[in-house]
């Protein structure tokens, strides 16, 4: 959802009555909360990083240790504990492993961002997923 639907949005609410700031900012921050729902959706993070590099939910969510898979946990570890809403221990149990193996992921991914060209650009690629999903909203 954009500004201007949000606005739609604003004038049905108010049937074309004066304007009461109170309902214009509850409103408001309903629409700021929704997005950061969408961001912080496990299932749909989870997604958008297997996605990203082209491999199954299922398939992140075993043991397997090929490059793709562990990009692809590495991904959503960082996203998610970076929301702040997550602690390590937390997105262990959604990746169904323990937090130490999530906190390696998490400084891995700082690593690979920084230095590492490809996925620097599979960062980038999940970044622009991520918003457009939820500008989109």
């Amino acid at each position: 959802m954009n500004l201007n639907q949000l606005k739609d949005k604003i004038a049905i609410e108010l049937n074309n009555k004066p304007i009461d700031e109170s309902k214009i900012l509850t409103l408001i921050n309903r629409f700021k909360y929704s997005k950061k729902q969408i961001k912080s959706n496990p299932e749909t993070i989870l997604i958008l990083a297997c996605e990203t590099f082209g491999v199954s939910t299922k398939m992140v969510l075993t043991k397997n240790r090929h490059r793709q898979y562990a990009y692809a946990r590495k991904i959503y570890s960082k996203h998610m504990h970076s929301l702040g809403i997550y602690s390590f221990r937390e997105i262990g149990k959604q990746l169904k492993r323990d937090h130490s193996s999530i906190i390696c992921a998490y400084r891995s991914a700082e690593d690979l961002i920084e230095f590492d060209a490809y996925f620097q650009k599979k960062w980038k690629l999940f970044n622009e997923k991520v918003d457009a999903i939820v500008s989109d909203f």
